[in-house]
Formats: structure tokens, C-alpha cells, sequence
């Protein structure tokens, strides 16, 4: 019925051809209520497909700049592994100069050790020695700085005695020279009581002549006893200091 042209069709085909129109129209109204009642669920579909669309620019956003950060990496990687080749070759070229540093350290350090053990032991060992010594002269200074210490204080002690020998030897001259006068003053005294006659002497001026020519030698007498004394405690001040 299809194959004929709508001229050449008869009632048979004109049906089959209705039919065909009214099974055409029933399903293409079907399927729009399908359409319909599926509206709320296809908006729905298009609110998540498009969420889902963001989400997706935003991963490759992020995705984009991970590839960004990933090219940067693998430049700084090149970078880096350029650099560690250099240093490697760079190693390899001053192992000789490390190994002629390394051997000259270790001769260093060996030629101080022999240093320490040899020079700075002789100098401890001198040095602990001139110490001693330099103790043993300070320790004979001191002792000859104090005895001439003592030797000063003897030689003040014995000039001392000396000079109290000397007024002990002036005190017993003065002792003698007053002895002598109290002689002499006695002997005046007992040469005018003799040449004094009866008359005068039992008159009152021979009895005053008379006293007064004892008097005199007895405080003469008395002038002399504190310089008496005084010779033998100046003879006990001198023989203390003397020793």
C-alpha cells in the first residue's frame, strides 16, 4: 500500500493507510504524555547534568592546573637532575684534590700530635721545673729578707743598749760627781763647825750654820738616790735588748 502512489491506492490500501495514521497519532500522543509526565524528572536530569558539568570544569580547572604544576615539576626535575649530573661530575673531578687535602689534614694532624706529645711535655715538664726553682729562690729571698729583718732589729736593739750603756755610764758619773760633792759639801759642813768658837757655836747663828750645812748635805743625798736607782733598771734595759 505504501509502494503505490496515493492515485493508484485502492480502498484496501486507503485503509491500511488510515489505520497506519491513527496507530501513528495514538503512539505519537503516548509518547507525549510520556514526555510530559516525564518533564519534572528531565528537569531535574538537566539541574544535575548541569551541575555535573561544573563540577567536571571545575575539575579540570583543577585539573589543568595540576598539569601546570605537574610541566613546573617535571621542568625543576630536569633542572635538578641537570645540577646533580654537574655535581656528580664535579665530584669526580675534586676527588684527587680531596684526597691530597685529606692526606695533608692527616699530616697536620699528625705533626701536631708529635708537637703536643714532645714540644709542650718538654715545656710542661721545664716549665714545672723552673717553677720549683723559682719557688726555692723566692723561698731564700723571703728567708734573707727576713733575716736581715732580724739583723736590722738587732743592730737597733744593740745601738740601743749602747746608747743606754752610755747614760747608765753618764748616770754613774753624775752618781760619783754627786757622791763627790756630798763629800765635799759634808767636809765644808764639818770644817765650819770646827772653826766656829764656843761662844758661836752656842749661839744661834752657829746652830743656824749648822743646820743648814746638814740640810744641805742631806738633800744633796736625797737629789742623788733616784739616779742611783735608775743605773741598774738602764744596765737590765741593755742586757734585754742585747739579747
Amino acid at each position: 500500500a505504501l509502494l503505490n502512489t496515493p492515485m493508484g491506492r485502492g480502498l484496501f490500501d486507503k485503509k491500511v493507510i488510515e489505520e497506519l495514521e491513527n496507530s501513528f497519532t495514538a503512539k505519537i500522543e503516548q509518547l507525549n504524555r510520556v514526555l510530559a509526565d516525564g518533564q519534572p524528572a528531565t528537569d531535574a536530569r538537566v539541574a544535575l547534568v548541569a551541575e555535573a558539568e561544573h563540577k567536571v570544569a571545575d575539575a579540570e580547572a583543577v585539573q589543568n592546573g595540576a598539569a601546570e604544576v605537574l610541566a613546573s615539576a617535571r621542568a625543576a626535575q630536569k633542572e635538578a637532575q641537570a645540577s646533580l649530573k654537574t655535581a656528580k661530575a664535579s665530584l669526580i673531578e675534586y676527588k684527587p684534590e680531596y684526597k691530597k687535602a685529606t692526606e695533608a689534614r692527616d699530616q697536620q694532624q699528625q705533626q701536631f700530635q708529635t708537637f703536643m706529645d714532645v714540644s709542650v711535655a718538654s715545656f710542661d715538664m721545664l716549665n714545672t721545673k723552673i717553677s720549683a726553682k723559682k719557688k726555692k729562690t723566692m723561698a731564700e729571698q723571703r728567708a734573707a729578707a727576713e733575716a736581715a729583718a732580724e739583723a736590722e732589729a738587732a743592730a737597733k736593739a744593740a745601738a740601743k743598749a749602747e746608747q743606754s750603756a752610755r747614760e747608765a755610764s753618764a748616770a754613774e758619773t753624775a752618781v760619783a760627781e754627786a757622791a763627790a760633792a756630798d763629800a765635799a759639801a759634808s767636809t765644808e759642813a764639818s770644817e765650819a763647825v770646827a772653826t766656829l768658837t764656843p761662844e758661836d757655836a752656842s749661839g744661834a747663828e752657829g746652830e743656824a750654820a749648822s743646820t743648814a750645812a746638814t740640810e744641805a748635805a742631806v738633800e744633796m743625798s736625797v737629789d742623788q738616790v733616784p739616779k742611783i736607782a735608775e743605773v741598774p733598771a738602764a744596765l737590765g734595759t741593755a742586757a734585754e735588748l742585747g739579747a
